[in-house]
């Protein structure tokens, strides 16, 4: 299989620091070399005339009743510690999420570097266990897998091809942290993120409830942003969704169901949203889904917010918040979407993963929209399916 997948893609190394070496190659994750764990005890003097312990500084010092337990909270692994996955590293650490952190990627430089940035803010931290390895048995027992690998679509760059490099990519990582954390909730958070996640299911096997893409969940947050901006209220306050396709082509403003305070725009203005709206609020959807691009372009990925939604989805796992979150899912059956693929929607997040699916009240135009990203997300999926066969 990974003589297969070696042939099926050659491209996994890049030269960019933002998705970098992290696009692990299809057997290199195996062989690990490297291992850092921030509460290892030093190794004992080598020789004769080694006090006993009792008898040293330590010992002196510390009465040792019992076996000393380091971190707490709920192991979380990030595979892939590029811009991304450092970002939601610190972040799952800063916001006192966990304080378990298993973090996986191929270049020891990186995996030593982060290690020992990290161990240099324990004293700010509350006493935090974090494993830096190659081996994904280092994974075992997790709780979340986040999955950050990948590597970003070039400019002139076939979509199959580029679908199919990630599939691989994904393909070579997964199984064997599904092996070490059978139970794991896997959250998707490279692109093409919806694919993605249909690959880590169909490669898996394991209930749909159990993989998490992020989806649009950022378009949200960057679209509720703005209409908190124009009228001067907590974006936390504005109640709207992006839902479908995860991108600028087929993703859905659900203007049908927008409301502040529970008054619907709509009902304030029944051509909002609207290429015939005089208002042009049709502009924010806009903007909220360009961000992305832009942001890219201007410091290579958007790290910072999207680690804070990853740790907000952790969150609601960990505390069984069950929280209504939109975020890529299983929609097949849902709206009228006949096609097998991942799409977001919100969904009720809670420690088994997505429990419910919320069914909005779409428009006709609404309506239509999604079912076309599902079309044309089935049709790209294509070249994944080639190379999970």
């Amino acid at each position: 299989m990974f003589l297969l997948l070696k042939h099926a893609v050659p491209q996994l190394a890049v030269a960019s620091r933002v998705r970098k070496q992290n696009a692990f190659c299809a057997y290199g994750i195996f062989h690990s070399a490297v291992k850092y764990v921030s509460t290892q005890e030093p190794p004992e003097a080598a020789g004769k005339g080694v006090p006993c312990k009792q008898f040293t500084t330590i010992g002196k010092i510390l009465n040792t009743t019992a076996h000393k337990r380091v971190g707490f909270g709920e192991k979380i692994s990030i595979v892939g510690l590029d811009d991304i996955g450092t970002a939601i590293v610190y972040t799952l650490l800063a916001k006192e999420i966990t304080q378990n952190i298993c973090m996986i990627d191929m270049n020891e430089e990186i995996l030593e570097g982060e290690h020992l940035d990290l161990q240099s803010s324990a004293m700010f931290l509350k006493n935090p266990k974090i494993i830096s390895s190659k081996d994904p048995a280092d994974t075992r027992d997790s709780k979340i897998c986040v999955i950050t690998t990948g590597t970003y679509k070039g400019r002139d760059e076939d979509d199959m091809d580029y679908i199919a490099r990630n599939a691989g990519i994904v393909r070579a990582i997964v199984a064997p942290l599904a092996k070490y954390s059978p139970n794991a909730i896997f959250l998707v958070a490279s692109e093409p993120v919806d694919i993605l996640s249909y690959v880590t299911w169909k490669l898996l096997g394991i209930p749909k409830n159990r993989i998490i893409g992020t989806g649009t969940l950022m378009d949200t947050a960057r679209f509720r942003f703005l209409l908190g901006e124009k009228f001067g209220v907590l974006p936390e306050c504005c109640h709207a969704y992006i839902i479908g396709q995860h991108g600028p082509h087929y993703s859905v403003p659900v203007w049908s169901s927008a409301n502040i305070g529970g008054v619907l725009l709509k009902d304030m203005n029944p051509l909002i949203g609207t290429d015939k709206d005089p208002e042009c609020w049709f502009e924010l959807y806009e903007d909220a889904v360009k961000a992305e691009g832009l942001v890219r372009q201007l410091k290579g990925c958007a790290s910072w917010s999207l680690a804070l939604g990853v740790a907000n989805v952790c969150k609601s796992i960990l505390t069984n918040a069950n929280k209504v979150l939109p975020v890529s899912t299983y929609v097949k059956g849902e709206h009228a979407i006949k096609d097998e693929v991942f799409l977001s929607l919100p969904c009720v997040v809670g420690s088994n993963g997505i429990t419910d699916v919320i069914r909005q009240n779409l428009n006709d135009n609404e309506a239509v929209v999604l079912r076309r990203g599902a079309e044309n997300t089935a049709d790209l999926q294509a070249a994944a399916n080639k190379i999970i066969a």
